[in-house]
């Protein structure tokens, strides 16, 4: 899934923003806005936990795949997310949503519905014409996605950095769907890219929002759980879940989206921001690695390399973009 840093509890969940900057309220996605009782703890242990998010994320595209296999689209989305919001809600100690905060706050949950809902629908589609492996690579374009808009809007800084940023993460992804060319596969290969945009556009409205953006991600969820529901009684046949994917929809929707969004929070409050930051450009490259343990994604030299490419532009674009 996109959960890459979809979760941040500040701003050094994004690795697009400086080490400088990193101090201070994310501008991406937040968690749950929970407040935390100070433990005193090691700053190594918080970094290993925050580290934890990185895997968890990971396991994202595998589990889409499986569930992929038994339940309709928007059927599984809507079971996971109000599975990821039912658990966030029930780890937060702020009070529950009123119906003000709610108006006050409308366009920001919405924006989570177009990052979370939108982001990972068309991810699940593109894999009915492409492989997975080839997928999530792809989407992983969005940090440099982001950086295109954020500039072209104003809202970040360009250098002659990252112009090497997109020429990495161009000729990453040639590679990935190059094999498609021949094939004609490029529905899915649009359908990826439109996953990606979709998170980049999001987060590049958070960015315009600034530090003091609201917290929305409960309410997001739940919204994105509710229109996938609605969605699906209009286009899809309701089916009974197998004991397998009912597990799978539930684990992904409790650890990937949730205790992912949790350990990261706490990394980062806690943690080496920087590490942290840096860590989680090495998802597409373990969920490649997870998929293939599985049977589920065959490793080529393309995918690799261009994976590697393309991680390796988004972590060129994190070291010296800074906001306006």
């Amino acid at each position: 899934m996109l959960m890459d840093p979809w979760v941040a509890g500040s701003q050094a969940a994004s690795p697009l923003l400086p080490v400088e900057a990193r101090g201070r309220t994310s501008p991406c996605i937040r968690q749950s806005g929970s407040e935390h009782v100070s433990i005193p703890r090691r700053k190594g242990f918080w970094t290993i936990i925050g580290l934890l998010a990185v895997p968890l994320w990971a396991l994202w595209p595998l589990m889409a795949v499986i569930a992929s296999d038994s339940l309709p689209t928007f059927q599984f989305s809507a079971i996971n997310y109000a599975v990821a919001a039912s658990t966030l809600f029930l780890s937060s100690r702020r009070r529950p949503y009123t119906s003000r905060m709610i108006n006050q706050q409308l366009v920001s949950i919405l924006m989570v519905a177009l990052g979370v809902l939108v982001g990972n629908v068309l991810f699940l589609y593109s894999l009915k014409f492409i492989a997975p492996a080839q997928s999530n690579v792809i989407v992983y374009l969005w940090p440099v996605i982001l950086v295109v808009l954020a500039t072209a809007l104003g809202l970040m800084t360009f250098s002659p950095r990252h112009i090497l940023s997109v020429l990495l993460a161009l000729t990453g992804a040639v590679l990935v769907i190059g094999p498609d060319l021949a094939t004609g596969s490029w529905k899915g290969v649009v359908l990826a890219f439109g996953s990606g945009l979709a998170w980049a556009v999001f987060c590049v409205y958070r960015i315009w929002q600034g530090p003091d953006a609201p917290d929305a991600l409960i309410a997001g969820l739940t919204v994105s759980s509710v229109s996938a529901m609605v969605i699906h009684f209009m286009v899809e046949t309701t089916t009974l879940p197998t004991p397998l994917s009912l597990f799978v929809v539930i684990f992904t929707g409790v650890f990937p989206l949730a205790v992912g969004a949790l350990c990261w929070d706490y990394g980062l409050r806690r943690g080496d921001k920087v590490v942290l930051a840096v860590s989680a450009y090495a998802t597409p490259l373990v969920s490649i690695l997870i998929l293939a343990a599985f049977g589920r994604a065959q490793l080529t030299a393309g995918i690799l390399v261009g994976a590697t490419l393309i991680v390796g532009g988004g972590l060129v674009s994190s070291r010296q973009v800074r906001s306006l």
